[in-house]
């Protein structure tokens, strides 16, 4: 991926790191292990304020944010967002759900029993 690229990765946390800087801003440097190797986050405090109770509790984090290259091997990404792991499987099944009920169910009918699909229409066994 290019400088500058949004981006989302996973992995377990290694280390969290909150060194001294010269302007008096915290600053936080995490580092995530995933089966690819280890990668380094940025988080900067407008972020912290919002995620850190997810940031200091989770084993396994969710990122998103902004890539940051800089030299031949050097990347990081800069953090704008985090998941917990049951945070990201349950907006997938909420997703799944709304996906099945807006999608094969007829909207007019008011007990939503009729299908739009026929072949669901037509079925009356015990799903396999």
């Amino acid at each position: 991926k290019e400088d500058g690229s949004i981006i989302k990765a996973a992995g377990r946390v290694i280390i969290i790191h909150t060194p001294p800087t010269k302007s008096g801003k915290r600053v936080r440097f995490i580092t995530l292990e995933d089966e690819e190797g280890l990668l380094d986050l940025t988080v900067f405090e407008d972020v912290q304020a919002r995620y850190a109770k997810k940031i200091l509790a989770s084993a396994v984090l969710l990122v998103e944010g902004v890539l940051n290259r800089s030299g031949l091997r050097g990347v990081s990404i800069v953090a704008k967002r985090f998941w917990t792991m049951r945070e990201f499987y349950e907006d997938i099944k909420r997703k799944e759900k709304d996906k099945n009920r807006d999608g094969l169910l007829d909207r007019q009918d008011p007990d939503r029993k009729r299908h739009l699909l026929p072949e669901a229409s037509n079925y009356r066994g015990r799903p396999a």
